[in-house]
């Protein structure tokens, strides 16, 4: 396997996590607003992570969202991070 192909894999593995956290977070939204905001943030982290581990970023076991928003500024062009919002 290249490290390419590694990298893609490693990234649909995030993005099929981040998957299953949008199901519960749509189900919880009404009846459990604490438990669907924490689902969201985890799917939201999961598809941080698959990006970043499509461009061989590496990153830290946080939930610090600040933290993954400022990893991918520093990997994005900067015409593509004026257009992101702030964390």
């Amino acid at each position: 396997m290249t490290p390419a192909e590694s990298r893609h894999r490693e990234a649909q593995r995030w993005l099929g996590q981040a998957r299953k956290d949008l199901p519960v977070a749509r189900l919880l939204a009404g009846p459990e607003p604490s438990r669907w905001v924490l689902d969201s943030q985890q799917a939201a982290e999961k598809s941080a992570k698959a990006f970043l581990a499509f461009y061989d970023v590496a990153f830290r076991k946080t939930h610090d969202l600040t933290e993954r928003n400022n990893a991918l500024h520093w990997t994005l062009p900067s015409s593509t991070c004026s257009k992101m919002p702030q964390v």
